[in-house]
């Protein structure tokens, strides 16, 4: 529970400090200055995708195994040093093959280079100080970095310093910072002698190589959509959608990545020690996600106008219908998150990157039909799509290899609970009471209804399936 909490509160910190920074960056920076940082964000996320995302993911997996022959310290180093290699030989290329014929400074390309580089070692350190139940360490160096970055962004555009590359300078500036606060418990959880394991390596590429197509799928359902806007429209319509995108991916990735950052560790612990009682904990940690997330979600939804016109300048009004799709596609991605568990404990990689790929191209034949048609809603409404396609396929797979019960009450509490605060709140005309109405109503009818257990998964059909 302690470390539940930490969680929770370390990332709606940071999350309130990123909300911060978005009307703070939308009133110095244009949407087409905007746009123009979200493309190279979006291109540097496709080379971290090809080069080193695959290594982090197979590598969390990995980690427990060698945790059991306590030489996690060479583990560490050994996946540092690779997606280092890997990542400076794909920027080094893709700058030659791409970036010195296009027309973006050789600045934004470097200060974009490096913040990947430091991002990789960083979410690496995170990976292992949250596979380690390390919550402390953890959340210091995550609001660390999240007031660093704000206070120093804020602190240059008020300088006069109002580019993009900028904003990836400060972006570097505050996961190094965050990685030195995070150094001494990283320290304290390795284990073992410093070495290089060529059977790491061996094992990483292995299962590594064929989850590639999952991450590039997991990019072109995330990030595609603002290279078709720049293709088909403007760089000013790249940066209206990223805006709206941002602020609704924020809000429900937040509270989603809050959960699973204490359900994974427990689902790997509870797989490595009795395989019988993971169904129970995926659908433990689902159902508490569900009632969490399902009525602020809703309440995102009927308040986005008024939210986004909060948040951001005038100038970034037009991206207002983006945010309910997005709403939707979070919900849909953090429950597939769960449904899927059973693919990636039983290292079923091909499987997740087949079902990931089914989701991106769904969305990209979406995104090329509509986004001509209907701009950058279309881009939206697309993505949703992609997630409902790949929560019903997580289902469907999942359910063949580990049968995860469903948590049929805590969904029945939770969508009893909105349609109440719903209801409520449709009576309040001024928006911010209207809001206070709706979380009261919500999370006052589900903490009548719950109870300790409540929502525990019983052991009904529980167990590994062989079929993939």
């Amino acid at each position: 529970m302690t470390r539940t909490v930490i969680y929770f509160s370390t990332i709606v910190v940071g999350q309130l400090a990123s909300l911060l920074l978005l009307p703070v960056v939308t009133k110095f920076l244009s949407p087409s200055a905007y746009g123009e940082y979200a493309l190279v964000l979006a291109t540097t996320g496709l080379i971290g995708t090809l080069g080193t995302a695959w290594i982090r993911n197979v590598g969390m997996r990995l980690f427990f195994d060698y945790l059991k022959i306590e030489r996690t310290r060479a583990f560490f180093w050994t996946v540092a040093a690779l997606q280092a290699v890997v990542m400076l030989v794909c920027l080094g290329g893709s700058y030659v093959v791409v970036g010195r014929a296009s027309a973006l400074p050789l600045s934004l390309c470097a200060a974009a280079a490096l913040s990947v580089l430091a991002g990789d070692f960083y979410a690496l350190s995170l990976n292992t100080l949250r596979a380690s139940h390390r919550a402390m360490s953890f959340g210091l160096a995550e609001i660390l970095a999240a007031f660093v970055r704000l206070a120093g962004t804020w602190l240059a555009l008020l300088a006069g310093w109002r580019t993009p590359t900028m904003l990836f300078v400060f972006a570097t500036v505050s996961v190094a910072v965050a990685a030195l606060v995070a150094a001494p418990g990283l320290r304290r959880v390795l284990a073992g002698p410093v070495s290089f394991e060529r059977p790491a390596v061996l094992e990483l590429v292995r299962l590594g190589l064929p989850s590639i197509p999952l991450s590039i799928g997991g990019w072109i359902i995330a990030l595609s959509d603002r290279t078709l806007l720049a293709w088909f429209l403007d760089l000013r319509a790249v940066g209206v959608y990223s805006a709206a995108y941002g602020l609704a991916d924020r809000a429900v990735g937040g509270l989603a990545s809050a959960l699973f950052m204490t359900a994974w560790p427990a689902i790997l612990s509870a797989w490595s020690h009795d395989p019988l009682a993971a169904p129970r904990t995926i659908a433990r940690y689902l159902a508490a996600f569900v009632l969490l997330s399902t009525g602020p979600c809703v309440l995102l939804m009927l308040q986005h106008g008024f939210v986004l016109t909060l948040l951001t300048s005038r100038d970034y009004a037009a991206g207002s219908g983006v945010i309910p799709y997005v709403v939707a596609s979070g919900w849909l991605g953090a429950v597939s998150t769960y449904l899927n568990r059973p693919l990636e404990l039983t290292k079923r990689y091909g499987t997740l990157s087949a079902i990931t790929l089914v989701a991106a191209g769904i969305n990209l034949a979406l995104n090329l039909w509509l986004i001509p048609r209907y701009g950058v809603d279309a881009a939206g409404f697309s993505t949703m799509c992609a997630f409902a396609a790949m929560a019903v396929l997580s289902g469907i797979f999942g359910q063949r290899i580990v049968r995860v019960p469903i948590p049929w009450s805590a969904v029945l509490l939770a969508g009893g609970a909105t349609a109440a605060a719903t209801f409520v709140s449709y009576w309040v005309s001024q928006p911010l009471t209207a809001i206070a109405a709706f979380v009261l109503s919500y999370f006052g009818i589900v903490a009548v209804y719950m109870r300790p257990g409540r929502f525990h998964a019983r052991p009904a059909g529980s167990a590994v399936g062989s079929g993939g």
